[in-house]
């Protein structure tokens, strides 16, 4: 009977370890299907996401090769006009023509447009003559001579020149016939070139109707205008200001050269004439009508020598009638011009002037600028 017993105990001992076995071994298998479930779903979190950064990425490239930018002024001329007007352009975006690329000019990598307009890359760009190039001006316009404008931009974008279908009218001929001929520089390269080297030039090329005109805007007592004397602003040949070398025209075709000249040497100036006495009149009537009056009046005054500078700089006048008369006219002669009229001159002379008022009632009661002398 005990042995049953036994045998019993150790039967239901079995039973329940199998039983406790096979409970681990369903645990083991869900804990495995959840895991492989977790692991799924956190790969596919992770395809998805990297998709959705792969979709965002791709808008953003579409973006940003949208234009996204606005135009303030379409082409060179407007431009110019804001300029002359005083605009800040600084961070403003502008459309123009290339009349010429010099990479190696004076001033830079040089964009030449318009009349005047000088727009300074850092970096070469890939541009050549009639490219439409939209850049953004990276700081303010400068003068840097005379009319002409120094722009520092960047570049945007850049329209190359349409190419013409290639038929019988489009292409441009090479042969030169004998009315016909080639000009050796571009009109770009010849500012700022002497007149007289650049009308040899193109009579050289074999121009036969050559036509200069003087710009009378340079003050003779100044450095840098005396050092621009005779200096080239514009050329144009049958009223083509932007060509480049090697460009075809008629020999006789009318060419029109611009040149800077001193205000003084100007024909068509029209002197007022005044006594001493008359300015000094002015002066004491009434000292801010007499400025408005008077500065930057073209004058001719007779008066008296009263005092002559040692190194010739200037002379003082005087009322030629009135030898107690303390009222004097500073009168300057720099130029070179007038040196030996000066050393010639004594006090008591009576002087004939002609020039420009260019003070009134500051340091002296009058400047004269000293034009010439009569």
């Amino acid at each position: 009977m005990k042995n049953y017993i036994c045998i019993s105990l150790v039967l239901v001992i079995l039973l329940i370890c199998l039983t406790a076995c096979v409970d681990l071994s369903n645990k083991d298998a869900t804990n495995l299907s959840v895991d492989n479930y977790i692991d799924s779903q956190t790969e596919q979190t992770t395809i998805l996401e990297t998709t959705s950064v792969e979709i965002t990425a791709t808008e953003k490239v579409s973006e940003s090769n949208n234009k996204m930018y606005a135009i303030d002024y379409e082409d060179a001329t407007s431009f110019e006009t804001a300029l002359n007007n005083g605009e800040k352009v600084e961070g403003k975006i502008v459309q123009f023509e290339v009349n010429d690329y010099q990479p190696s000019s004076a001033l830079g990598i040089n964009c030449w447009a318009g009349e005047h307009l000088n727009f300074i890359s850092d970096v070469e760009i890939d541009v050549k003559k009639g490219d439409i190039v939209i850049g953004r001006c990276i700081k303010d316009a400068s003068k840097v001579m005379f009319y002409s404008w120094k722009i520092p931009f960047e570049v945007i974008e850049v329209k190359e020149q349409e190419l013409k279908s290639e038929t019988s009218s489009d292409i441009p001929t090479t042969v030169v016939n004998k009315n016909q001929t080639k000009v050796s520089s571009s009109a770009y390269s010849l500012k700022n070139d002497d007149v007289k080297e650049v009308v040899k030039l193109l009579e050289e090329d074999g121009f036969t109707n050559i036509k200069t005109e003087a710009i009378y805007d340079l003050d003779h007592t100044s450095i840098w205008s005396r050092s621009s004397l005779n200096w080239v602003e514009t050329v144009s040949i049958a009223g083509e200001n932007s060509f480049s070398e090697g460009d075809i025209f008629e020999k006789k075709a009318i060419v029109n050269i611009t040149y800077h000249a001193f205000e003084k040497d100007n024909p068509d100036t029209v002197y007022n004439k005044y006594t001493v006495s008359q300015l000094f009149k002015d002066l004491e009537s009434n000292p801010m009508r007499a400025e408005d009056a008077h500065l930057y009046e073209f004058v001719e005054i007779k008066g008296r020598v009263s005092e002559i500078s040692p190194n010739g700089n200037y002379i003082l006048i005087c009322d030629n009638s009135d030898y107690f008369d303390f009222d004097f006219i500073y009168c300057g002669t720099e130029a070179d011009e007038f040196n030996d009229y000066i050393y010639n001159l004594s006090t008591g002379d009576t002087v004939n002037i002609r020039g420009k008022i260019t003070q009134v009632n500051v340091v002296y009661d009058y400047k004269i600028d000293v034009y010439s002398f009569q």
